[in-house]
């Protein structure tokens, strides 16, 4: 700083200062280093905060920057919030779909189950009627002379593959049947034709 003959400070700190800063603003400049506009005072408060108003700023900004981080943090969590419950819907849109699959494949199920009931039970009834009809034939074949006593006294029919599934049912009353004609038929022959009952124009009913 300068003083005059009288020894008093012709400047001032600030003035110095101001002075400084134009000097590092021109000496930037030429060096083509970009600093922020100057500012210039637009009242008469001091530029320098006291030790109180500094603090106070400083709390300020610590206030800001946790506000700041605890902003981030939120956003964090309702993102975060967001995925899981994206992550819900889907889980449980895919439960939803996986149970109406499960349902059309028990009913699909429940249809087959009733399909192959329906089948085995037509296949029962038309293996019965076989059956019935193969054991009927069997009893006219007796009548006809086409089921017979072989010498060793087993019984020889006409078709046995058809009546071996149902011969340990029938094959007791063919043997008694067939006895029993072995004995009336030579009664029924030795009779007058015109007198001989009708034997096989009807079939006996089961």
């Amino acid at each position: 700083m300068d003083r005059d003959e009288e020894g008093k400070f012709t400047s001032t700190p600030r003035s110095v200062g101001l002075a400084l800063q134009s000097e590092l603003r021109l000496f930037f400049s030429r060096h083509g280093i970009k600093i922020d506009k100057k500012k210039t005072k637009d009242g008469y408060r001091p530029d320098r905060l006291d030790t109180e108003a500094y603090k106070n700023k400083l709390k300020v900004l610590k206030a800001r920057d946790l506000i700041k981080l605890r902003e981030k943090k939120l956003d964090a969590t309702i993102e975060e919030t967001a995925r899981l419950l994206d992550e819900a819907k889907k889980e449980k849109a895919a439960a939803e779909m996986l149970k109406r699959d499960a349902k059309m494949a028990l009913a699909a199920a429940e249809k087959v189950k009733v399909d192959q009931e329906m089948i085995i039970k037509n296949a029962v009834e038309k293996e019965a009627k076989t059956a019935a009809d193969n054991a009927v034939k069997a009893v006219m074949d007796v009548m006809d002379g086409k089921v017979r006593r072989s010498e060793t006294g087993a019984l020889q029919v006409e078709d046995p593959d058809k009546l071996r599934p149902i011969w340990p049912v029938i094959g007791p009353t063919i043997n008694r049947l067939l006895a029993w004609w072995e004995k009336f038929k030579p009664q029924v022959e030795a009779l007058d034709p015109k007198e001989r009952p009708d034997l096989y124009d009807d079939e006996p009913a089961l």
